[in-house]
């Protein structure tokens, strides 16, 4: 199984033990897409956790549409994938690109996330304190 099917099926284990045995959390399958913008166009949050300890780039664009992981999130109705990855440093600039981002709910999601300090509760953990403690949430 590749990185990006691991992401693809939520396989948050298997996927964590790919990328501490050197897999690269950048990989793309054969359409382009990466497996954070995967697991962002999904809403697999703890995947995009996973990923983003690995080194993950927040801002890699599709080669077919030009979307990064964050506009895959939005463009989906995730807004718990995007807020993790805007509080990550996702460039919210990119996601406004060719208007992917936004419908009224999702501009909400964007806005609030982005006039808060990163710190977000997600079934009652902190994404800050999940991040630095390296735990899935």
């Amino acid at each position: 199984m590749q990185v990006y099917e691991a992401a693809r099926n939520n396989r948050v284990g298997y996927l964590a033990d790919m990328l501490n045995a050197g897999a690269n959390p950048d990989a793309r399958n054969p359409q382009g897409r990466t497996a954070l913008m995967e697991a962002a166009r999904l809403g697999h949050v703890n995947i995009i956790l996973v990923l983003i300890r690995a080194g993950a780039k927040l801002n890699l664009r599709e080669p077919m549409d030009n979307r990064t992981a964050l506009m895959f999130a939005t463009s989906s109705g995730h807004p718990n994938a995007a807020r993790a990855l805007i509080y990550a440093g996702a460039t919210v600039n990119n996601s406004v690109y060719n208007g992917w981002l936004y419908n009224n709910a999702m501009e909400n999601v964007v806005r609030n996330a982005l006039n808060r300090k990163p710190y977000l509760n997600f079934r009652g953990k902190s994404l800050t304190k999940a991040l630095m403690k390296r735990e899935t949430i």
